[in-house]
């Protein structure tokens, strides 16, 4: 166990209190491997101390918690409380506590999914972490003859799919799940997912959007539904997401053209790019939308004159010729590029 005599209750939390933050790990491992008897006598002491009026102790009976094991179970109802906790390191902590402990703490679900409506937080992606952990899967649960609500059924079903599509030797995903992947059966299987899918996209933190577009981009034209939402992804303050999401909708099928052309208006710089990347894979599908994207050759930003530009090629859009070759003219070079190339383009398909 690593102790010379074993400590009691009390012996432990006082030297665990006043060791070094870099040496406490070490004591919580000691803690994870010791005799069962001595985690239920810390946990014991622990709940009480859950409500200290010292917010460091408070934090630190939490942090103790997430190591005892299944003894931790005890202390659910106080851990509960301490999601209100007005500290906001207490609350991080009990969060991870809470995912720790696993199924047994499913009633914390509720105020998890709140968390994680708080988007780029700390907090929301522990509550996402923690989300993971404690979702119990359909087998876990099926001989205990427990009900899960839609939302932990989905969202089980959108992380076993995620471990199921993923490269075998993911850590962060290992790390992240805490859970044995359960692949799908069939095609509607993942369809009955997507309105999860589509509640992390428009509300969860990066990692539950970045996680919900790469399963849509493993459903084709099934994702139609989600299309509303990955648009608005296009406008994601993370690269990735917006790149991702380009490509997800560059596949779901010409059905998301009339969305995308509706906003070729948008104030919104990287939709409208990301619109004008999507329409173009679609060329021909896009006809449509060869009034707007010639409008947009006079915007202001140069990123969307030359993606409007590549758009136009791409369509073989020949009334849009004189506003090209007016573009040729243009200030910026790459603009002027993109130009010549969209207009040999449309001539060499005519």
């Amino acid at each position: 166990m690593g102790w010379a005599a074993l400590p009691t209750a009390e012996e432990w939390w006082q030297t665990f209190r006043t060791s070094a933050l870099e040496d406490k790990p070490k004591s919580l491992d000691l803690i994870s491997r010791s005799e069962v008897a001595f985690r239920e006598r810390l946990t014991e002491s622990l709940i009480d101390r859950l409500l200290d009026t010292d917010e460091a102790v408070r934090e630190d009976a939490a942090w103790v918690l997430a190591h005892v094991g299944e003894p931790a179970r005890k202390a659910l109802p106080l851990l509960m409380k301490l999601l209100h906790d007005p500290v906001p390191a207490v609350k991080l902590r009990t969060v991870s506590t809470l995912g720790a402990i696993g199924p047994p703490a499913r009633d914390a679900v509720p105020w998890l999914v709140m968390f994680l409506k708080q988007s780029e937080t700390v907090l929301a992606q522990e509550a996402f972490q923690a989300l993971a952990r404690l979702v119990p899967s359909a087998n876990s649960i099926a001989g205990a003859g427990t009900e899960i609500s839609q939302f932990e059924k989905g969202f089980f079903k959108a992380h076993a799919e995620m471990m199921r599509t993923r490269p075998p030797f993911d850590p962060g995903v290992n790390m992240t799940m805490g859970m044995a992947p359960a692949p799908m059966e069939d095609r509607h299987e993942m369809s009955a997912i997507l309105p999860t899918l589509i509640w992390l996209l428009e509300q969860g933190h990066r990692m539950g959007r970045m996680e919900a577009i790469e399963i849509l981009d493993t459903m084709g034209r099934e994702a139609l539904p989600a299309t509303g939402e990955l648009i608005k992804a296009l406008n994601d303050g993370n690269s990735q997401i917006r790149r991702r999401a380009v490509g997800v909708l560059g596949r779901i099928g010409p059905e998301t053209v009339p969305q995308l052309i509706s906003i070729l208006n948008d104030d919104r710089l990287d939709m409208v790019y990301g619109a004008c990347l999507v329409l173009g894979e679609y060329r021909q599908a896009s006809k449509e939308a060869v009034n707007k994207l010639v409008a947009l050759l006079s915007r202001r930003d140069t990123r969307i004159r030359e993606q409007a530009a590549w758009a136009l090629g791409e369509i073989g859009a020949v009334e849009a010729l004189p506003a090209l070759t007016r573009l040729t003219q243009d200030a910026d070079g790459e603009v002027r590029r993109q130009a010549a190339w969209a207009l040999e383009k449309i001539h060499k398909s005519r």
